[in-house]
């Protein structure tokens, strides 16, 4: 034991003074001076070289084989010295090949000079072959990019975050930073120019032949990608050709040709963060625990592109985990030709589109400042996504001129409306005017759909977000379009039931399987002032009145005491007021609650009536609204986005009505009544259940 310590003191100690072309297979040889290759060399089988202040440098070619490296994270090897062959090595690092990182990020605005790290990484990429490059924390500027064969894993620091920090001793990450190039001519966007390449350089070549190969998926993971962008571009109106003649405005992240795993990597104000080569043949497109951000206005004068285009056919494709924002200068995610995939527990404050695409979840997404989800031709089931209603249905679900179908199975979905001023980063609005503005251009429809798309819907509602993000919240049935122009009506007059079990074939037609009961029960309490969600009209005095209208079609509301139309008594000062009006010059909005006493499993369409009360006591300006739910916070506007339109007159209806089963465009309804009315359809089943009645059955044709 003391003899192999002895020796092993021998060969730490000793210096090699010899040139490269001297190594001997199996020796381990202490570079402490210069060694300089200037023809191409083969190390002998078995050579460890320890670097201990040394370099290899010269304008030859060093080649490896399966020769060990021990050196600090230091520059090792000449400027212009080719690396080839195999190392035995567990990474490679690009400042074994001389790369320079900042602190800061480099202004190219203010300096005409940077040192490019792209040589040096590529340098370490050619050298490992397959397995992990390290990049140390540091901001690296990349005038040349990178190029990844299949198999490479390139890997920093993530730190804090590197891009709104003020002090230098915050950028704990690894930084890729684009610098700016001179460009003559307008840059087309088509021209995909990356900071990131993944098995195809620049001009299109393959760098590794023969396709996807099991195993050799290349990584790209724990790294910030920052496209720096001057801050001094100034408005003009030829903006948009100044822009597209600088080659940052124009940079993608990450292009790629092949299979890819994105970790754990923020891309900072790239209109593109990852673009696959929709050309080819891709499986196994991984994205996961990213996030990106675009926050340069003047992209503002550029074609909004998609920050995540993921076409291209292939199979196994996971989206998850990410945070996509803004949506003010980019759109969200685009899939096309998806053989299966899985789009889930994101934060996508942008538009998701996918085209084409089979055996797809999208799943525990949430998308807020009224973004939309558009699906066409394509199979696809949604399931827990939390949506913010904006301009635009949140789903858009199309077929196409050939009559192609979308399918979409659709499941616990929720459409929140938010009742009160936005107070965040995204959509923040400075007050009530704000409010009044999204609310009054707010979009009508949860859900738009073509005569191609078939939909299941199972406990999808929209949601009233009151005074708070997260908190208490009431769900009402949801409403769906025809191609956003008219309202899909057989869908809508009965959404408080098809909200919780609904399917919609091609055709828009609406398949309805469910019973009504206890029709009379529901019971509207007085109404009263509420301070959870501002009012937004005008001061004043209002009545309200309501009907509980089931069956739109068929005239078919509640009845109590041979009434059909109820006044809502409302409280004034801790009591019922004398006339049933309600003050509203507080900023406070009218709460109408349903009486729990007497319930209907949270499945009423109630109408609402109210008018503005003039000083005589008459009324003026008549509204109505329908919508379902347990709570209604009128805040003048609207009821969870069901906005007040000018009322109709109230509608008289069928008496006698127990119950109601439906059978698609039938029913099979109870009645007490020996006269039932004329507006049943042709089909409907009545059963007569007065004791001494003129007749038992009706079948109406």
């Amino acid at each position: 034991m003391k003899r192999v310590i002895v020796n092993l003191l021998i060969v730490a100690l000793m210096t090699v003074h010899v040139v490269a072309q001297n190594f001997q297979a199996g020796e381990t040889v202490v570079i402490t001076q210069d060694i300089a290759v200037n023809t191409s060399y083969e190390i002998p089988a078995g050579v460890t070289l320890v670097f201990q202040g040394g370099k290899i440098t010269g304008s030859g070619t060093l080649r490896g084989n399966k020769t060990s490296i021990v050196a600090p994270i230091a520059q090792i090897f000449g400027d212009n010295l080719k690396v080839e062959g195999s190392w035995s090595i567990d990474r490679a690092y690009p400042q074994w090949f001389g790369a320079i990182t900042y602190d800061t990020p480099r202004d190219y605005s203010k300096s005409s000079t940077a040192a490019d790290a792209g040589v040096a990484i590529n340098k370490a990429v050619t050298m490992k072959g397959m397995g992990e490059v390290f990049l140390p924390q540091g901001i690296y500027v990349l005038i040349t990019p990178i190029y990844l064969p299949l198999g490479i894993t390139l890997t920093g620091e993530r730190g804090m975050d590197p891009l709104t920090s003020t002090s230098s001793n915050n950028y704990k990450a690894t930084v890729l930073q684009s610098w700016k190039s001179n460009q003559s001519t307008a840059v087309d966007d088509g021209n995909n120019m990356a900071l990131i390449y993944v098995n195809k350089d620049s001009s299109g070549n393959y760098i590794t032949q023969g396709g996807f190969l099991g195993g050799q998926i290349t990584r790209v993971s724990n790294l910030c990608l920052f496209n720096y962008m001057p801050t001094n571009l100034g408005n003009s109106p030829d903006l948009a050709e100044l822009l597209k003649k600088s080659t940052t405005a124009c940079y993608k992240g990450i292009y790629a040709a092949e299979s890819v795993i994105i970790d754990n990597v923020r891309f900072s104000n790239f209109r593109q963060a990852v673009l696959f080569d929709s050309e080819r043949y891709t499986d196994c497109k991984k994205i996961v625990n990213c996030d990106y951000v675009c926050a340069v206005s003047s992209f503002s004068k550029l074609d909004k592109l998609y920050a995540f285009d993921l076409r291209g056919l292939g199979d196994a494709l996971i989206f998850e985990h990410n945070a996509v924002h803004d949506g003010n200068y980019n759109q969200g995610l685009i899939l096309q030709d998806c053989g299966g995939g899985k789009i889930s527990a994101n934060i996508l404050n942008a538009d998701v589109e996918m085209w084409s695409s089979k055996g797809v979840t999208f799943n525990d997404n949430h998308m807020e400042n009224g973004h939309q989800v558009r699906i066409i031709t394509s199979s696809v089931s949604t399931h827990n996504n939390f949506f913010e209603k904006g301009y635009v249905p949140s789903y858009s679900i199309m077929g196409n001129q050939y009559n192609h179908r979308s399918m979409v199975s659709m499941s616990g979905d929720q459409f929140f409306f938010y009742d009160f001023p936005r107070d965040y980063p995204e959509g923040k609005e400075t007050g009530t005017t704000d409010m009044v503005t999204r609310i009054q251009n707010s979009c009508d429809y949860d859900i738009i759909l073509d005569k191609n798309a078939i939909v299941n819907i199972d406990n999808t509602y929209r949601w009233l977000m009151p005074n708070a993000l997260f908190g208490t919240s009431y769900n009402y049935g949801v409403l769906i379009g025809k191609n956003e122009s008219e309202p899909l009506a057989d869908f809508n007059d009965y959404s408080y039931m098809l909200s919780q079990h609904g399917t919609i074939s091609a055709g828009f037609k609406v398949e309805k399987e469910f019973t009504l009961s206890n029709l009379n029960a529901p019971v509207v309490n007085p109404v009263m002032k509420n301070g959870t969600v501002p009012w937004l009209i005008s001061n004043g005095t209002y009545k309200y009145s309501y009907q509980i209208l089931w069956d739109k079609q068929r005239k078919i509301l509640g009845t109590k005491n041979g009434s059909q139309m109820f006044d809502i008594s409302s409280y004034g000062s801790g009591s019922i007021s004398s006339d049933n009006s309600l003050q509203l010059n507080d900023g406070q909005c009218a709460l109408i609650v349903l009486d729990s006493a007497e319930p209907v499993g949270g499945k009423t369409m109630i109408r609402l009536y109210r008018i503005k009360m003039k000083d005589d006591g008459s009324g003026a300006d008549p509204s109505s609204i329908m919508c379902g739910a347990a709570c209604f916070y009128d805040n003048g506007l609207s009821v969870c986005g069901y906005k007040w339109q000018p009322a109709t007159m109230p509608l008289a209806g069928v008496t006698g009505v127990e119950s109601l089963t439906y059978h698609d465009e039938n029913v099979d309804c109870r009645i007490a009544n020996n006269t039932p009315g004329q507006s049943w359809k042709h089909g409907d089943v009545l059963y007569n259940t007065l004791l001494n009645s003129s007749w038992d059955l009706k079948i109406v044709k």
